[in-house]
């Protein structure tokens, strides 16, 4: 009788290879269109002033403690700045998932030096700026500044006042950068959104939107059954 041929062993799997690295998962999109733009794919504008008047109120109160505070040429007098105005216009395009900033803007100021030790130097005047944007090749823009013919100081105060026309108006414009501005303003305005909160607001719509839809298509059924 024949034997059978002894039973050969399957072959070893080889270990499998590793695939290609798994992607992340996909982080909600930060909220900053509006609930109907899905994924902030679509056109949209946002009106922004009031983000631009904060932040360019915030670069002057920097200016004032960096730049203005203590001048050595004048023995350690100060600038204050006050009264700050914004005009202009802001704007935010949203458009597959990115942002542009569109921006216009113009400021004015009052300022008033102060003497070391804190006691009015006896000048003071306005200054503005106009015509600042978002571009990044732009100069810093030119700040006018003029004294109060009111100012009655004395060498002090005229040095002081000269001194304010010309490398004060330079720190200030310096500090009005378009490029940093608006770098701040989208800064901003990325904090201000709400990823998680958007999140369920639009699935909220979407449930209101699926029960409405379910809701006509019953409605249009019984008006079918009820020609038949």
């Amino acid at each position: 009788r024949s034997e059978a041929p002894p039973a050969t062993a399957a072959p070893a799997t080889p270990a499998s290879a590793p695939g290609p690295p798994q992607e992340p998962a996909k982080q909600d999109a930060a909220a900053y269109g509006s609930i109907w733009n899905t994924n902030n794919w679509h056109w949209e504008e946002r009106n922004c002033i009031d983000t631009a008047r904060n932040e360019l109120r915030k670069a002057l109160e920097r200016c004032e403690a960096n730049g203005l505070r203590h001048v050595r040429e004048l023995g350690g007098a100060c600038v204050i700045l006050k009264n700050v105005e914004v005009q202009g216009k802001c704007g935010i395009w949203i458009r597959k998932g990115k942002r542009i900033l569109s921006l216009e803007l113009s400021v004015a100021f009052d300022w008033e030096f102060r003497d070391e030790f804190g006691g009015a130097l006896g000048v003071k005047g306005t200054g503005k700026a106009i015509g600042m944007t978002e571009e990044d090749d732009e100069p810093p823009p030119k700040v006018e500044v003029k004294v109060s013919a009111s100012s009655s100081g004395g060498k002090e105060a005229k040095a002081a006042g000269e001194w304010m026309r010309g490398k004060g108006a330079v720190v200030v414009g310096s500090a009005l950068e378009g490029k940093d501005l608006g770098a701040a303003i989208l800064a901003a305005d990325e904090a201000q959104a709400k990823p998680e909160a958007d999140r369920q607001r639009r699935a909220a719509e979407l449930a209101k939107a699926e029960e409405a839809r379910r809701a006509t298509s019953e409605a249009q059924a019984r008006i079918a059954a009820q020609v038949r």
